[in-house]
This record gives C-alpha cells, structure tokens and sequence, in this order.
C-alpha cells in the first residue's frame, strides 16, 4: 500500500470543496483514481528528495563517491558508495577521540 494514500485522498476529495466544483456531488471512485496518481507523484517527489540527499553526502565526501570498483572516475556521485564511505568516517571519527581541539584553533586575522 502507498503510504501517501490517506494524504492524496483528502488532497483528492478537496476539489470538490474548490468553488467552481463545490456543487458537483463526489465521485468515489473518481476520487479514488485522482487519489492514486497523487500518491504516486507523492512518492515519486519523496524518492527524489532522498536521493539529492545521497548525492549532496557524495559531494561532502568528495573524490571517494565518484571511484568506481575498477578505479575509473564517474562524473556523478555513485550513491551505492555513500553509506560505504560514511560507515568509514563513522569508524575513523571514532578513531579520534584524543584530539585536542586546542590544536585545531586557527585564529582569524
């Protein structure tokens, strides 16, 4: 089940609401098919945030997103790589623990 149903239904029943259609009596059925496109372009739009959300993560790890297995360089961020790599800086981060953060100050000029 499309898990943005409930949402496009009400979405969907509210153009009856609308005042051009406001004397129309509702369709179940119509507004049940208008229901389902909305869900899909919901989830479709849903899926697009994640996944500019992978990419901007491949573009904050830099060079490492866009090797392929074989060693050649994509021009796009291999989204398959991004929760390899940040399970790797997860690990590393962990690593550096005893920093003194004394010795990361840069005063500004």
């Amino acid at each position: 089940m499309n898990v943005w149903i409930e949402e496009s239904g009400q979405i969907s029943e509210s153009c009856w609401h609308d005042l051009e259609t406001k004397d129309k009596i509702i369709d179940p059925v119509l507004r049940e098919a208008v229901a389902v496109r909305i869900a899909n372009w919901m989830g479709t739009v849903a899926q697009n945030q994640r996944n500019a959300v992978v990419v901007r993560c491949g573009e904050v790890i830099g060079s490492d997103a866009y090797i392929q297995d074989d060693g050649e360089k994509c021009d796009d961020v291999l989204c398959v790589k991004v929760p390899e790599k940040c399970t790797d800086i997860s690990k590393n981060a962990e690593k550096c623990t005893d920093i003194s953060w004394s010795k990361l100050y840069v005063p500004m000029s």
